[in-house]
C-alpha cells in the first residue's frame, strides 16, 4: 500500500467496529467458557487448559482475518508471498502445543487428548470460516 498521511488515523471507524465486534465475541466465548467450568468457584487444571488453547487458538485464526482485513481477498490468497506470517503462524501453534503437553506446574497446564484438541479446533475455527464466508461474498456482490 502507498503510505498514509501523517495525519490518517491508524485505526478508522470501520476497523474500530470490527475490533470492537471481534473483542465482544471473544470476551463473551471466554466468559461463557469461565463459567460453565466453574466447578464450586475453581477451575481444574484440565478446564484451565482448555480455556487457555480455546484462546490462544481464537486469536490464531483471527490472525488471518487481520492480515486480510484491507484487501477484501481471501486471508489465504497470498500465503505464498507471506514466509514470514507462515514463520508466526507456525511458531503460535508449535508452541501452544509445547507448553499445554510440556508446561506443567509452570503454566498450569496439562496435556489435551486429541479428541479434545480436534473439538478446540472445530469450535473456534468459524473465526476465520465465517470472515471468509463475509469476504467472499462481499466480493460476489460488490463488484
Amino acid at each position: 500500500d502507498r503510505p498514509r498521511k501523517s495525519t490518517d488515523r491508524i485505526v478508522d471507524l470501520h476497523m474500530g467496529m470490527w475490533v470492537l465486534l471481534c473483542a465482544l465475541l471473544f470476551v463473551g466465548v471466554m466468559t461463557t467458557m469461565l463459567v460453565l467450568m466453574n466447578e464450586d468457584g475453581v477451575l481444574s487444571v484440565h478446564n484451565l487448559t482448555v480455556f487457555f488453547t480455546t484462546f490462544v487458538m481464537l486469536q490464531f485464526w483471527n490472525m488471518f482475518n487481520v492480515k486480510s482485513f484491507r484487501s477484501g481477498g481471501s486471508a489465504f490468497a497470498s500465503m505464498r508471498s507471506s514466509a514470514t506470517f507462515s514463520w508466526i503462524e507456525l511458531t503460535i501453534l508449535v508452541g501452544l502445543v509445547l507448553i499445554v503437553n510440556f508446561g506443567g506446574d509452570m503454566f498450569s497446564t496439562m496435556p489435551l487428548s486429541l479428541g479434545v484438541w480436534a473439538i478446540i479446533v472445530a469450535a473456534t475455527s468459524p473465526v476465520l470460516i465465517v470472515a471468509e464466508a463475509v469476504r467472499l461474498l462481499h466480493r460476489l456482490f460488490h463488484k
